[in-house]
């Protein structure tokens, strides 16, 4: 059996910054697992030596106490068998669950990796690959979505052109009509936080997600819609048997560090009560391990795409919130979507990812971006938080790179310009 690079180097690959770098280079020779357990904490997979300009597979996985091997499925990653992880005519592997979005206000989630935007070379390319080993190994799986606002609507549509039945929650009837409308068979009305849905909608989902909105009704409502929604999520999951992967959207906002730290999830958390209601959310989900066998975490950074905008908003009123030094950190919906996808694939265990674009760019940077792009004046910061925020966004970068490891998801989006382009040809 062959060797396994060190996770350091092999992390290096995926973040293509050394010889397996998208630019045609050899990547460093075929590598797989040493033995079942070959770094269980960061893997990166290499298959055969040809160029990863050419599409090798880098697979990157974080396994669950060290019991899992390296790459998307245990038992290929010692055996190399190419069954588990896809089949393509050329015989070369795609990587993992870097799959590609329309780049419409609609999805087609499922995309060719031969398109524009296709997440750096590793998206994937359903026309050569296997039915049941390519991307639509979604397809046929139900997903339960609760809360259906800006992100579980998107996630519901991406589901739906991926093959997968959808049920949803939502306490919106004017939602639920339009869930309907759009191909949502099964929609019940209901609020998360109460038990009176939980008769309506059965067990046995493959894959659970909880993106729930606060509603509004201030620090009450945060307690109401995330800790006391999970509890019953929670509750209803054990009464039905439980799952196979939750998946629950937080926040980066449980992160407290300012002065232009850079945060991963490994970082200390904390801060006021509402971050500290988002924590306890995660921990309510991370801690059932009788409710899911995978339980996932994705700390989303702040949120844009089409319909949710404010800078763009703020540059055309010719005033922009908050301290225009600070760094932004933004994950464009689409991508979130397509992280969403990527994680309901993960190996059992409690896992927390960052979702966040590559970019990192100050807030300045940006603004001055868009008025250019606008043909408008350069406006200034009022130096205080935009109307119905807390405070000012702390200054820090967010880190996306465990995300990328684990799944080799890529943002359709890596900074503000591709994201905002999009919207502005809308």
């Amino acid at each position: 059996m062959r060797r396994v690079t060190s996770a350091r180097e092999q992390a290096r690959i995926v973040e293509h910054g050394g010889r397996g770098a998208d630019g045609g280079e050899p990547a460093t020779g075929g590598v797989l697992a040493e033995d079942e357990r070959a770094d269980a904490r960061i893997g990166a997979q290499v298959r055969d030596t040809w160029p990863t300009g050419q599409k090798d597979a880098v697979e990157g996985a974080i396994t669950d106490g060290g019991e899992r091997g390296v790459g998307a499925e245990p038992e290929a990653a010692a055996t190399g068998d190419e069954q588990v992880f896809g089949q393509r005519r050329d015989h070369d592997l795609d990587a993992g669950a870097a799959q590609e979005v329309d780049r419409s206000d609609g999805f087609n989630f499922l995309k060719t990796g031969g398109e524009d935007c296709q997440n750096v070379g590793h998206g994937v390319r359903l026309e050569g690959m296997s039915d049941p080993a390519h991307g639509n190994v979604l397809a046929g799986k139900r997903l339960v979505i609760f809360g259906c606002g800006y992100i579980g609507r998107a996630v519901a549509h991406a589901a739906l052109s991926a093959g997968m039945n959808v049920t949803a929650l939502t306490r919106n009837a004017d939602k639920a009509a339009a869930l309907r409308a759009e191909g949502v068979r099964d929609v019940v009305l209901g609020d998360l936080a109460s038990a009176t849905w939980h008769a309506d909608i059965p067990g046995g989902a493959d894959v659970v997600l909880n993106c729930v909105s606060s509603g509004g009704g201030g620090l009450e409502g945060y307690r109401h819609s995330y800790r006391d929604g999970m509890a019953s999520l929670v509750a209803w999951l054990r009464a039905q048997g439980g799952a196979g992967t939750v998946i629950y959207t937080s926040s980066t906002s449980v992160y407290p560090q300012d002065g232009g730290a850079r945060v991963d999830e490994t970082a200390p958390t904390g801060g006021d009560e509402r971050a500290a209601t988002l924590l306890a959310a995660e921990q309510l989900l991370l801690h059932a391990t009788d409710a899911a066998a995978t339980r996932v975490v994705l700390r989303l950074a702040g949120i844009y795409g089409p319909g949710r905008h404010h800078l763009l908003e703020q540059v055309r009123a010719g005033a922009a919130a908050g301290r225009g030094e600070a760094h932004l950190n933004l994950a464009y919906r689409d991508d979130i979507v397509a992280a969403v996808l990527a994680v309901s694939a993960l190996a059992p265990g409690a896992h927390v990812f960052n979702v966040a674009d590559d970019g990192a760019a100050s807030k300045g940077e940006l603004v001055a971006w868009l008025a250019a792009r606008l043909g408008l004046p350069v406006p200034a910061f009022t130096g205080v938080p935009a109307g119905g925020r807390r405070a000012v966004t702390p200054d820090r970068v967010i880190l996306n790179t465990a995300l990328k490891v684990a799944t080799g998801w890529r943002p359709v989006c890596p900074t503000f310009r591709e994201g905002y382009e999009k919207i502005l040809s809308l």
